[in-house]
């Protein structure tokens, strides 16, 4: 069990939890489970896998473009599985939590978020 760290702001009234860099907001498991889970090393169950990928692949142009952004210049397939797969293992070579938190920092949201959300607004 890990303990985050929960802020209430009195001007705003809201309250915002500190997460480790190895949490992702809104998921039960870690950025490592999920990755792992999607490239076939972890065992998972059928439902939590295939809501994975399902969030994993409305999301893949975006962790793209911001692998282009870190310098990527691999050839990946156009859609699909195989691309994803390419994908998830440039997450997994870059290090699952320097990239969950790069990823975050830069496009204000985590990169299994719910692409409908609006992004978090500057601070």
């Amino acid at each position: 069990m890990v303990m985050a760290h929960r802020l209430f702001c009195p001007v705003c009234r809201r309250t915002v939890s500190l997460l480790p860099s190895f949490l992702l907001p809104f998921f039960q498991h870690t950025a490592r489970f999920v990755v792992k889970s999607l490239l076939g090393k972890v065992k998972s169950y059928r439902q939590l896998l295939r809501f994975h990928w399902r969030r994993f692949l409305v999301n893949a142009n975006g962790v793209l473009a911001f692998l282009r952004d870190l310098g990527m210049t691999e050839l990946l397939p156009e859609g699909g599985k195989e691309r994803a797969m390419k994908l998830l293992g440039s997450i997994e070579d870059s290090g699952l939590e320097r990239f969950s938190t790069l990823f975050h920092k830069h496009c204000r949201r985590g990169f299994m978020a719910d692409s409908s959300y609006p992004p978090e607004k500057p601070e």
